[in-house]
C-alpha cells in the first residue's frame, strides 16, 4: 500500500510546526561557556609582571615567558602593550592588565619620559615611558601618535598601533 498526501495536507502541516517554533531564535542556539578561553578578544590581556613595574600606563615588553612581562629597558624594544593596572610592586603574582599595541580598542594613555606635542609619533624610551620618535640614527619602533601635549611624568592620550620597525639612517 502506498502512502499518498496531499499538497494542501502538507502545507498545513508545515504551517502548523512553523507557528509553534519559538518566539526567540537564540534560544535554539547551542552556547558554549569559555569557547574564547585564551583570546583576547578587545585586546586587553592578563600578565604576571617579572619585575616591579613602576608606574601605571607604563610600557612593558614580553618578560621571561609568554604569560609575563616586563617594563620596557632600551628605546630599541618592541613594546608589547600598556600596562593600564597600577601595580603591585609587593606582590607579583597578581596579574596585571595590558592594552596589546595593534589590538586594544580605541585610544589608549601612556606616561610620558620626555616633552611630546601634539600629533608627534611616539616610541619606548626604555625607562617604561614614551618618548617623541628619535630622527637619531638607529632602528626604533613607533608605538602610535600622540593626542595630546605633555612633559616628562604626564599621563597623555594616544592612538596607538602595531609597533612599527623605523630605521633612520
Amino acid at each position: 500500500m502506498k502512502f499518498r498526501i496531499s499538497i494542501p495536507v502538507a502545507l498545513a502541516a508545515a504551517f502548523s510546526a512553523w507557528r509553534r517554533r519559538p518566539a526567540n531564535r537564540a534560544s535554539l542556539r547551542v552556547t558554549f561557556a569559555n569557547i574564547a578561553e585564551g583570546q583576547a578578544i578587545n585586546g586587553q590581556k592578563s600578565y604576571l609582571p617579572d619585575t616591579a613595574i613602576t608606574s601605571r600606563f607604563s610600557l612593558v615588553i614580553i618578560g621571561s615567558s609568554q604569560n609575563n612581562i616586563t617594563s620596557s629597558a632600551s628605546n630599541t624594544d618592541i613594546p608589547l602593550g600598556v600596562c593600564t593596572d597600577a601595580p603591585d610592586s609587593a606582590n607579583l603574582d597578581v596579574p596585571v592588565n595590558v592594552a596589546v599595541l595593534g589590538a586594544a580598542r580605541g585610544t589608549q594613555k601612556v606616561l610620558l619620559s620626555g616633552t611630546v606635542n601634539a600629533g608627534d609619533m611616539l616610541q619606548s624610551n626604555g625607562d617604561g615611558g614614551a618618548i617623541k620618535l628619535l630622527t637619531t640614527t638607529g632602528t626604533f619602533y613607533n608605538i602610535g601618535r600622540a593626542l595630546m601635549s605633555g612633559v616628562a611624568g604626564d599621563t597623555i592620550e594616544f592612538t596607538p598601533s602595531f609597533p612599527l620597525k623605523v630605521v633612520n639612517s
